[in-house]
């Protein structure tokens, strides 16, 4: 080995070692300084303020979600994510955007998905990445946690307003879609399939049990793997309280559009009144 090359290599050794001994604060910094001048940066910022001022569904898979809701959404823009793909034989509705995250979607999930046409663009957090090739209209996104939010303060917070730095991480792909839809400018969000409801339990010794009514937790057509949010479904509630904070400090409004269910942090709209204000203003501006 030259004296140069064993230079360089001590250097690198040091850089290792230095790194396995940094606190995890340091690590996300340097995380996201790599992912902010990587391409995948500069491929999510071109959809910085694309629907400046516009309006957008957020879609859930509750059990209140309806393929007729769908159908009416058509020419929306609209954020779908997780098993919603499932309903796609059963109507000819398809969102704008699709985001997914959780680890367990990728690769089984993910390969399924893209096969359907019709969707502009998918974004994918980065560690399922790392395990799927990528349609050339996915989009890759740095997720930043662990998402920590002590119970009743909005003290620890992290919404993030720059999608092409990071996103937040929470228990919900929700967090995710309404990120994304803030940097990308919509000034009104209606969530629907919201149900924030989940049929199941945790007993004391921590083992998940289903409950007679846990297909009712998601939208028919939909199966959820056992216990999908269960145990997380407080700190989502605080996500969203934080989810609400940081857009009206924006001067956007988050309304919950969806048929009853158990998210009371915002405020809500009648479904079918939200989904043919939107329709009727979408029909407008194409007529104009």
């Amino acid at each position: 080995m030259k004296k140069n090359e064993l230079k360089d290599a001590l250097k690198r050794s040091v850089v290792v070692r230095s790194l396995s001994y940094c606190p995890k604060k340091i690590l996300d910094k340097m995380n996201n300084l790599h992912y902010r001048r990587s391409e995948y940066a500069q491929d999510i910022r071109q959809f910085k303020d694309k629907h400046l001022g516009e309006v957008c569904f957020v879609i859930g898979n509750g059990p209140s979600l309806t393929t007729e809701d769908l159908e009416r959404l058509q020419g929306c823009p609209t954020f779908a994510s997780n098993l919603l793909y499932k309903l796609f034989d059963q109507t000819s509705f398809r969102p704008t955007y699709y985001v997914n995250a959780d680890i367990g979607f990728f690769p089984t999930y993910f390969n399924e998905l893209i096969q359907y046409e019709g969707i502009d663009a998918y974004f994918v957090g980065d560690k399922g990445a790392k395990i799927v090739e990528l349609p050339p209209n996915a989009h890759c996104f740095n997720v930043q946690g662990p998402f920590t939010l002590k119970k009743g303060s909005l003290k620890n917070k992290d919404f993030s307003l720059d999608a092409s730095h990071h996103l937040a991480l929470s228990y919900t792909v929700t967090y995710y879609s309404l990120q994304l839809a803030v940097y990308m400018g919509f000034k009104t969000i209606y969530l629907i399939g919201v149900d924030h409801r989940y049929a199941g339990h945790v007993d004391e010794k921590g083992k998940l049990h289903q409950d007679s009514e846990q297909e009712r937790s998601y939208a028919k057509g939909i199966a959820a793997p056992l216990g999908a949010g269960w145990n997380y479904a407080d700190s989502t509630t605080y996500s969203y309280y934080v989810a609400r904070q940081a857009a009206e400090k924006q001067g956007v409004q988050i309304i919950n559009a969806t048929r009853g269910g158990d998210l009371e942090v915002f405020d809500r709209i009648d479904t079918d009144a939200a989904i043919e204000a939107v329709s009727s203003q979408i029909a407008s501006v194409k007529n104009e």
